[in-house]
Parts: C-alpha cells; sequence; structure tokens
C-alpha cells in the first residue's frame, strides 16, 4: 500500500477497511432483501387478482345473465365490503354500466392496466384491473374494479425499513468493533477479511471463534451478532417466502375445490408440506351441542387431533386457543406452548409431538363463525406480525372460498331443477301435441263430413225448388211460388253459413306464412272489388298510403275483406258513405283503423260482435252470416294481435287491429 492510506495507523486503516466491509455486506444483504420482498409481494399480488378474477367470474356471471341489477349491486357491495376492494364496476355486453360500487361510472372509470409489477414499482396506490365475465367463447360483460396496493407498498417499506434500521446498527457495531480492534487485530487482519468475505458471499452462519473481553472478543461478538440478525432476517424472510408460496397453491386449490370438506383436507396438506408447520387442522362448530369437532388434519398428527374433545362452554377445553378464537371471533396466539395457559389441557400431548407454538383462526360464513384453522409450529415465538398476516389472509380465501362453493352448489341444484322441469314440460308438451294432432284428423274428418253430406241435399233442395219454380210455375199460385223461393235462400244461405264454418276451422289449422305484406295495395284491391259489384254507390275511399306490416298475406287479405266490407255494407243505404284505413301510433305499437259512417251499432251488444253467428242487425236489414267478425278476430289472434270496436246506433263504426309481427 503506497500513499497517504499507508502512513495512516493500522487500527484506523482496519476501521476503514472494516467499514467498507460492513457497508458493502449490509448493501448486498439490503439489495438481496429488497429484491426478494418484492418479488414475493408481487407474485402474492398476482396470485390473489388470478384468483379474484375466477372468484368474481363464477360470483357475478349468474346475475349478469339474467341482468339482474339489484343483484349485481348487491354483490358488487359486500365483495367492496373486503379489504383490499377500493370500487367495482360491472359493463354489460352492450358496454353499458349493470352496476357499481364506490365509483361514480358517469364520471369516467380509470384506464385497466396491465402489468402488475410495473404499478407497484411506480408506487400507484390503486391497480386497475379488467376481468371479462364469460362462459366459454361468449363475453357476458366486463368487471372494472381497482385492488388497493397500499397493502403491498407498506409491506414492502416497512420489510425495508426494518431491514435497514438492523443492518445500520449492525454496521455501525461494526465499525466501532473494528476501529477498537484496530490496536490489537493487526496480525488477524487477514483472518478478519476472510471472515467478512464469507458474510458477503451469503454465509451467514460463519461465527469467529475469538474469545475473550478484549477489543478482540468484543469485534469476534459484534460480527457473530451481524451474522446472527442476518441469519435470523434471512430465515424469517425465507418463512414469509414459503408462506407466501403456501398462499398461492391455497388459491390455486380453492379455484379447483367443489366441496368443503376436499378443500380443507388440501389447505391442511399444503400448511403441513410447507415445512414450515409441524401439524395444521380445522375444525366444524356444530352449534347444536356447542361442540367443536376436527374435519381434517394435515402433518404430524399422531393421533392427536383424535382425542381432541372442545366444548364451548366446558371451563377447560372452552378456555383454550380454539374455543377463544370462535368465541371471540379473532386470532388467538400461544407463542410458547410449554408456558402459555391456554395450552395446559393439551401441553402434554403437544410437546410430545414437537409442537411449541401454536395459533387458532376464526373461519366466518355470512357473517357467522363456523369454524377454526388451526397450526402448530415446531419452535417458540415462531407467529411474527408478518405471518399472522398471511394466516389472516388464508382465511379470509377460506370464506371466499365457502361463499363460492355454496353459490356454485345452488347454482347446480337451481340447472338440475330446471332440467328436469324442461323434461317434464317436453314430454307435457309432445303429449298435447299428440292430442292436438288427434283433435285436429277428427276435426278435419267432421269438416269433410259436414262438406259432404250437407251439401248434396242442400244442392238437392235448391235444385228441385228450381226446377218447380221453372216447370210447374203456372200451377203454383203466388203464396206457392213465395214459400219455394223462401226454400231456395234458405238453403243457399245454409250453404254460405257451412263455407264460412269450414273457412273458421281452416284458419285455425293453417301454417302461418309470414312475409312482407302491403296491406295499403289490399284494401285498394278490395275497394275495387267492391265497386265493381255496386258501380253505382258513391262511396269515399280514404286508404292511408305505405301502410306494410309482417304477416300472412292471404289471412291478412280474409280480415281487411271482411273488415272493409263490413263497412261496404253497413254504409249501403246512405248517399255519401265514407270508409277510411288508417294507422295511428298508441305508446308507440302501430293500431290500424278500419272506419265508416254507416249504421253503426249499439256498444251494449259489443261483447257478442266477434262471437259466431252473432248479428246486431236483422237478416233482412243486412245480409250476412254473423261468421265473419269471428274469423277476423281469429286471424288477429294468430298474429298475436288484438281486435276491437268503438260505435253508436246511427253513427258509424270503428275496427281497431294490432299486429305483433314488427310494423314495417
Amino acid at each position: 500500500m503506497t500513499g497517504w492510506p499507508a502512513r495512516l495507523p493500522l487500527h484506523i486503516r482496519f476501521t476503514l477497511v472494516g467499514a467498507v466491509v460492513a457497508i458493502v455486506t449490509a448493501a448486498l444483504i439490503i439489495t438481496a432483501q429488497i429484491q426478494e420482498s418484492r418479488q414475493f409481494l408481487i407474485e402474492r399480488a398476482q396470485t390473489q387478482l388470478e384468483e379474484r378474477a375466477s372468484v368474481y367470474n363464477a360470483t357475478l356471471l349468474g346475475a349478469l345473465i339474467q341482468a339482474n341489477h339489484a343483484e349485481l349491486h348487491a354483490k358488487l357491495e359486500a365483495m367492496r365490503a373486503h379489504a383490499g376492494i377500493v370500487y367495482l364496476a360491472i359493463h354489460d355486453e352492450t358496454g353499458a354500466i349493470a352496476a357499481a360500487s364506490g365509483i361514480d361510472p358517469r364520471r369516467g372509470l380509470p384506464a385497466p392496466m396491465t402489468e402488475l409489477a410495473e404499478a407497484l414499482r411506480d408506487g400507484a396506490p390503486v391497480f386497475h384491473a379488467l376481468v371479462p365475465l364469460r362462459v366459454g367463447d361468449h363475453l357476458y360483460g366486463n368487471l372494472r374494479y381497482g385492488a388497493d396496493l397500499t397493502y403491498f407498498a407498506e409491506a414492502s417499506a416497512r420489510m425495508l425499513r426494518n431491514g435497514l434500521l438492523r443492518d445500520l446498527v449492525a454496521t455501525v457495531l461494526a465499525v466501532l468493533a473494528f476501529g477498537l480492534a484496530g490496536y490489537w487485530l493487526g496480525r488477524q487482519f487477514r483472518r478478519l477479511g476472510a471472515h467478512g468475505a464469507r458474510l458477503a458471499a451469503g454465509d451467514y452462519g460463519a461465527r469467529l471463534d475469538m474469545r475473550g473481553d478484549d477489543e478482540l472478543g468484543r469485534l469476534a461478538v459484534a460480527y457473530n451478532d451481524l451474522g446472527a440478525a442476518v441469519e435470523t432476517r434471512v430465515a424469517a424472510l425465507q418463512r414469509i417466502s414459503g408462506l407466501y408460496r403456501v398462499l398461492g397453491e391455497v388459491n390455486k386449490t380453492i379455484a379447483r375445490a367443489r366441496d368443503r370438506d376436499t378443500l380443507f383436507a388440501e389447505i391442511c396438506r399444503i400448511l403441513a408440506d410447507s415445512g414450515l408447520f409441524r401439524m395444521a387442522w380445522i375444525g366444524w362448530l356444530d352449534v347444536a351441542d356447542g361442540k367443536v369437532r376436527p374435519i381434517v388434519s394435515g402433518g404430524h398428527d399422531d393421533g392427536y387431533t383424535t382425542r381432541l374433545s372442545i366444548q364451548l362452554d366446558d371451563h377447560e377445553t372452552g378456555a383454550g386457543p380454539t374455543a377463544s378464537a370462535i368465541l371471540g371471533r379473532q386470532h388467538v396466539l400461544c407463542q410458547d406452548i410449554a408456558t402459555d395457559p391456554l395450552m395446559a389441557h393439551w401441553r402434554e400431548p403437544a410437546l410430545t409431538r414437537g409442537y411449541r407454538a401454536s395459533a387458532a383462526f376464526p373461519i366466518e360464513q355470512d357473517g357467522q363463525v363456523v369454524g377454526s384453522l388451526n397450526v402448530y409450529a415446531g419452535e417458540p415465538g415462531f407467529f411474527s406480525p408478518d405471518i399472522v398476516d398471511l394466516l389472516l389472509d388464508l382465511t379470509t380465501d377460506i370464506d371466499y372460498a365457502l361463499v363460492f362453493m355454496r353459490e356454485v352448489a345452488a347454482r347446480a341444484r337451481a340447472e338440475a331443477d330446471l332440467t328436469r322441469l324442461n323434461a317434464e314440460l317436453e314430454g307435457r308438451v309432445t303429449e298435447r301435441t299428440r292430442q292436438l294432432e288427434a283433435a285436429n284428423k277428427e276435426l278435419e274428418a267432421f269438416s269433410y263430413s259436414v262438406s259432404h253430406d250437407l251439401r248434396a241435399p242442400l244442392r238437392g233442395i235448391d235444385g228441385f225448388s228450381q226446377i218447380l219454380l221453372t216447370r210447374y210455375l203456372d200451377q203454383l199460385d203466388e203464396r206457392g211460388q213465395d214459400y219455394l223461393r223462401r226454400v231456395r235462400r234458405a238453403s243457399q244461405r245454409m250453404g254460405e253459413l257451412i263455407d264460412d264454418l269450414l273457412q273458421l276451422s281452416r284458419i285455425s289449422r293453417a301454417e302461418l306464412r309470414l312475409t312482407d305484406v302491403d296491406l295499403s295495395a289490399l284494401a285498394g284491391e278490395i275497394a275495387e272489388e267492391l265497386g265493381r259489384r255496386e258501380p253505382a254507390r258513391a262511396v269515399e275511399w280514404r286508404i292511408q298510403p305505405g301502410l306494410r306490416a309482417r304477416g300472412d298475406a292471404g289471412l291478412l287479405r280474409i280480415v281487411l275483406d271482411n273488415l272493409l266490407g263490413n263497412a261496404w255494407k253497413f254504409t249501403g243505404k246512405l248517399d255519401h258513405a265514407v270508409i277510411e284505413f288508417s294507422l295511428d301510433q298508441d305508446d308507440g305499437e302501430p293500431v290500424f283503423h278500419v272506419r265508416d259512417n254507416g249504421a253503426g251499432f249499439n256498444m251494449a251488444y259489443v261483447h257478442k260482435l266477434f262471437g259466431a253467428f252473432q248479428r246486431l242487425h236483422a237478416a233482412d236489414e243486412f245480409e250476412g252470416t254473423g261468421i265473419g267478425l269471428a274469423t277476423v278476430q281469429r286471424i288477429i289472434r294468430r298474429h298475436g294481435g288484438y281486435v276491437w270496436a268503438e260505435s253508436a246506433a246511427g253513427k258509424g263504426a270503428m275496427f281497431h287491429f294490432t299486429l305483433t309481427e314488427q310494423y314495417a
């Protein structure tokens, strides 16, 4: 060594070298601690976000599909009640806000983030996440929520602060120790340098074998204390890292589990296999008798849980950690089983199995404590605040899982009931269809019989009456001739009635052939036909152009033929008749109108208007069979619409009808 350092006293040089070594060692340790703890925090946060996405998708999907906004809002409120959720909002598949909690969606939602690590690195207080809500490839909407990152930032800062404080104290002690030992340790410099190099390389278990009350002994103690402190801290970090991995595995298990006991068994197995705990078991509260019964256990049990008998109202077992956690609704720690009075009843069997510390955490469902998670460690004082916080997170995840599994089970039962009801309904529909087909066949046979068996005699009556009037007219007096003419009119009227009845029957059975129908054009054609029959009549037609509807063109022509034909018939005694066909909107629904200024009718008898063979005027006043309006009503109903009428005697009539098929 040359230059000014060589002119310094050895103890000062040693102090400087020691300070450099201590600072470098502390820097390496702090860097490793920061990187490891930050990586642990990011992995745990990422796992929680992924598992929350799975749970939220299953929890919200049913209500979103049913568009049950009240249920969606209630679920969002319940979710936001849990720690770590700032706000939630749901877009349905149209992009509209279906429900929100903790945020006013009218002011806009923050842009979703894609990288959690980047958000934590930038110090963002909230991670804005987007969760697609889908079944298979069908997207029903998106959940937008904000996850509070304050906990992770505070945890990282706390770990860094504690590490810096401890490392700073250790560094100061090391520098002082080097300064004091500089008088004596010139010849031990290489040994001390080698020891510092071992610490810097991560061999925190290395110790200096130097005894005595002098500076060298104290320096050795300082170095050994530094190594012990670092070793303790690293061990603590390793425990926390292991517990983070446990939480990750538990969350994956929660996403896969479908029943309570399987989930609990896997959780106990994961806790025991982590190497952090000697044993874990979950007890369930029987409210009827006030007992807590072990359901599952994992790890080094060796018959421990089979001998447990916990009665909440018992003065011994009811005062233990498990009962205290359930009754007090908060976790209970026993940091030293050998001395803690809470474990007096179970101390001997616990110590025999290597249990040195225990903790009990209550499990809740629907706001009620239903059981407890119990874990045992192999060393006293194991349950540090960080470990307790992580175990509290685990019990919160269990609470979520119980709610999720209950909803899944309820949905499965509902689906099973729906499947059964659908099967029953399909069976009923099949049976009704078979009965309807049989009835239709009988009706067709009857219609054929009516058409064939009644038409022949009617034609005979009409034909023979015509022969009598033609060949034997001179042998009949005027009264006889009138009787025969009446017979002919009656037989012809009966034929018309048969034709109308057959048409009414066919309308009920005919298959609808839906097309786009120009109703204005149909009305115009009917008006021309009526005008050709009676060209001498003066009738003003007011047909609104461009009226269209979707329906069966043939059946809708029958409707207009009857309604416009009635208007033509009942305006027959007027010198100037007006018949109108138009359309209005009634609360957004299209309503068609056929209006005339003819004879009208008394509204007291409107209930008879659409019945078969119901007539409101005498046959000798206005001809007709009384079947036409019944036919109109049946056609309109087959199109899913309604028909009704308004009138007053001598003031015309107005018929209205609607069609369910979309108006074009």
